[in-house]
């Protein structure tokens, strides 16, 4: 099973990226728990600020280890702010 987390409650967003430029998902392995690289959850969260997206990862990663300690979890998929909207409206 993959949990999946909704970012929504990142910090100061930057100005939209084009649709190409950000990642579809960072995915993290329970079994093999490993921070994903700064840049790839900077870009996911559009955070141009170093410190804001150190401070998200830990954040996300935090979130990641308790869904992870859910029964039947092997992976979490973390999608960025409006996946959920999206997703729900139908758009890819």
């Amino acid at each position: 099973m993959v949990a999946m987390i909704n970012l929504g409650l990142a910090p100061a967003m930057a100005l939209a990226a084009p649709a190409a430029a950000v990642p579809a998902d960072v995915v993290i392995d329970c079994q093999q728990i490993r921070l994903p690289s700064q840049r790839a959850v900077a870009a996911l969260l559009q955070i141009d600020n170093f410190g804001q997206a150190y401070r998200a990862r830990a954040r996300l990663m935090e979130a990641a280890k308790r869904a992870c300690h859910r029964p039947g979890v092997a992976r979490v998929r973390m999608l960025p702010p409006d996946a959920i909207e999206r997703r729900n409206a139908g758009v890819n």
